[in-house]
């Protein structure tokens, strides 16, 4: 049950006087335990990383309260493909206790088929998928402990996709991330896009502050970056005498740039309503 279910102002009827209430009348049907047992990892962000992401011990709990409300960005997107994300930490021994070697055959099986099915259709892909995953995407990713559809390094290694077999492909946050392999992405990209393929690429501006923050940020995205993959446009300026580097040409890919939106983040909203 979700506190969602049952209405903050009815949290402390529920869990504190209602019980007392049956208690006070049957005091030798229960068993009134100290709040350790229960509340361990106590309420707050900082006990809750604890139990996430280290092994802790919690020698009084006889079960663990995890406060959905702080805990719930994690849960939302666990499953029993990506606990290996949480290392050796509380919550994942606890979990991976759950399951048999019978869920793992399933879990193997149920991946291999949802390959399988979104091979036969339209093909879209996530390139660095990391935890963000898509419902209707193959979700691609070098590191096995979130889980992806399909393990790849898509910086080294060779994609495993067909030539002109690809739809879409989306880089959401993930682009910025490559450096000095940026021509082996797009030549692996240009090659297993079909024509007209689409590509979308979502990435922070190079003065905000998670790029900059970010020690394995290393490239900045900018609009222009992709004339520079536009074989018409490279042709025109040799012809005209642009020095800007004709990268279409070296690389032997032709990229059209359709739409370039910049969305102002959340944070800073309320700055442009009043003008700062």
């Amino acid at each position: 049950m979700s506190g969602k279910d049952i209405g903050e102002e009815y949290w402390n009827e529920h869990s504190v006087k209602i019980p007392a209430a049956l208690h006070a009348k049957q005091p030798g049907a229960a068993t009134v335990m100290d709040y350790h047992a229960f509340f361990d990892p106590q309420y707050g962000g900082t006990a809750l990383a604890e139990f996430f992401f280290e092994d802790r011990d919690y020698p009084t709990a006889y079960c663990h309260h995890l406060w959905e409300s702080i805990s719930w960005n994690l849960l939302s997107r666990v499953n029993e493909s990506n606990l290996a994300l949480f290392g050796k930490s509380t919550f994942s021994l606890l979990a991976k206790q759950c399951i048999t070697e019978n869920d793992k055959t399933r879990i193997q099986a149920a991946r291999q088929h949802r390959i399988e099915r979104l091979l036969t259709g339209p093909v879209w892909l996530n390139m660095g998928c990391g935890g963000n995953m898509l419902a209707d995407y193959l979700n691609i990713d070098q590191h096995a402990e979130v889980g992806p559809d399909i393990v790849c390094d898509i910086a080294r290694d060779t994609w495993p996709f067909a030539d002109n077999s690809v739809d879409q492909v989306a880089f959401i946050h993930s682009l910025e991330h490559i450096g000095a392999e940026l021509e082996f992405v797009i030549r692996e990209l240009y090659r297993v896009c079909r024509p007209d393929a689409f590509v979308r690429i979502t990435a922070p501006h190079p003065a905000h502050d998670w790029f900059l923050g970010d020690p394995t940020h290393v490239r900045p995205i900018v609009p222009a970056i992709f004339q520079h993959l536009d074989r018409e446009k490279c042709i025109n300026g040799l012809l005209t005498g642009d020095r800007k580097t004709p990268l279409a040409l070296y690389w032997n890919v032709d990229f059209e740039t359709t739409k370039a939106n910049y969305r102002l983040d959340s944070q800073y909203e309320d700055h442009e309503a009043v003008g700062r």
